[in-house]
């Protein structure tokens, strides 16, 4: 039995059922390390044309009788000479063809080689080339189109890896004069995508860094993707009103995550065009649910909201939830009177609130909104810190003239006082609080008006 033969006649068969491919492989062919090629063509069809052609890629084929033809994967052995002179040449489809005693069934196993890979099962070995290492192939697919795809794939990459054949080999780790990088592929016509990315959820690729001059190098090969995400500027509105810029999409074979805000997003189905799903959560700083609660106030009111020209509705059961977004929209309106009150900078973490931190935004609301004087322990201090998850904060804390009990708290910048400095002849000058401050205490404190202090400043020089 000519094992040789029958693997070729099988290889043979399966791409002679193709659009894109011709193939010329001899079990008999005298080259050293190959069984001949197979051309790649632009267009699909019984004839091509010469202007057509993109690429002969080489290939190699082995053939074994195996009891077990229903492995997914299998591991072979190439020689080391083998795999450098693929890299010589600049690739090649390596396929072995397992087959039972009588040749009813078979399974066709393959590997593309290209010089990325080939470089790096090459790096480090400086034995015999008459060695082997051990390579894992897949099963050769039997729908036309994925043959195409393979072919069409490796050529793409063949003739991008060129330059890879006697470059240095590179990863993410290597020192890139670059931030560039690029991917892609080769499909048949008959292939279809909703997004060009989709293709590599099935198929695998090449990373390449693009180097300044415009030569490329592959610095990674990726079997499959998971999923991939990307962020694509177009406005987020509801009747003619913008609220975002920008939104992020994130995709999976089985789904679509598109996100904005900090914690808005919907999910789609891959076999659907409708939402499946739609989620909003409150999620970072204070400005930031704001931001994100008056968006979808606005939206639930509108029943409806827009992204990129296309209409979103909500259902009846999305609008029940109404009522109770507004109530926290108040609530974060609140706070941010609050901290405006006592002119915070920094936005509020409100990721890191504490109950502490909760009760003294309460109580600040209480004295500086609602002017209440609020029962504290007394200090000989009129100055006092208050801590606000991220924010810290300078206020003056007064008792009230009826009951030392009770104080009014005052924002620091404009506290309700008349500040004196005293000379060494002990004569009164008037002056202002702000020289009260220190480096320290201008770098703790996020809530100190510098425009108050340059007038104040200025209004005593």
């Amino acid at each position: 039995m000519d094992s040789e033969k029958i693997a070729t006649n099988h290889v043979e068969l399966a791409i002679s059922k193709t659009g894109h491919l011709v193939s010329h492989i001899n079990s008999n062919d005298k080259e050293p390390s190959w069984d001949g090629d197979v051309e790649v063509y632009k267009k699909s069809g019984h004839v091509h044309a010469k202007a057509d052609l993109i690429l002969k890629v080489p290939v190699q084929v082995k053939g074994h009788i195996k009891p077990n033809l229903k492995k997914k994967s299998i591991k072979y052995s190439i020689q080391y000479s083998d795999l450098r002179n693929y890299l010589y040449v600049g690739g090649t489809i390596f396929f072995v063809v397992y087959f039972d005693k009588e040749d009813e069934h078979y399974t066709i196993y393959y590997v593309g080689l290209l010089p990325f890979d080939l470089k790096k099962m090459l790096k480090d070995y400086k034995g015999d080339f008459s060695k082997c290492k051990s390579i894992e192939l897949k099963v050769f697919p039997t729908k036309k189109e994925d043959i195409d795809d393979i072919f069409l794939n490796f050529a793409h990459h063949m003739n991008r890896q060129r330059a890879a054949i006697n470059s240095a080999l590179l990863s993410f780790d290597s020192d890139l004069p670059t931030n560039t990088i690029s991917l892609g592929y080769s499909t048949s016509a008959a292939k279809h995508y909703d997004l060009p990315l989709d293709y590599f959820f099935d198929h695998e690729t090449y990373i390449y860094a693009v180097l300044p001059q415009k030569v490329e190098l592959p610095i990674a090969h990726l079997d499959r993707i998971e999923l991939f995400s990307f962020t694509r500027d177009a406005p987020i509105s509801i009747d003619s009103k913008v609220y975002f810029e920008s939104y992020t999409v994130t995709r999976s074979k089985s789904s679509t995550v598109i996100r904005f805000g900090k914690g808005i997003q919907m999910s789609f189905s891959t076999a659907q065009s409708l939402p499946t799903k739609f989620n909003f959560t409150l999620s970072g700083t204070l400005s930031e649910r704001i931001k994100d609660a008056e968006f979808m106030v606005a939206a639930l009111s509108a029943h409806h909201y827009e992204i990129n020209g296309g209409k979103i509705a909500f259902s009846e059961a999305d609008c029940a939830n109404l009522p109770t977004l507004q109530k926290k929209l108040s609530f974060l309106l609140d706070v941010k009177k609050t901290l405006e009150a006592v002119h915070a900078t920094a936005d509020l973490d409100c990721s890191s609130l504490s109950v502490t931190d909760n009760t003294n935004l309460s109580i600040l609301r209480a004295a500086l909104i609602d002017k209440e004087p609020i029962k504290m322990c007394s200090s000989q201090s009129l100055l006092r810190s208050c801590h606000i998850a991220n924010l810290e904060l300078l206020l003056w804390v007064v008792p009230t003239e009826e009951n030392s009990e009770y104080h009014n708290i005052y924002d620091f910048n404009y506290v309700p006082l008349i500040y004196r400095e005293f000379d060494k002849n002990d004569k009164e000058y008037p002056s202002t609080h702000f020289v009260m401050l220190n480096k320290d205490a201008m770098l703790k404190y996020c809530n100190i008006d510098y425009n108050a202090l340059l007038d104040a400043v200025a209004g005593y020089s």
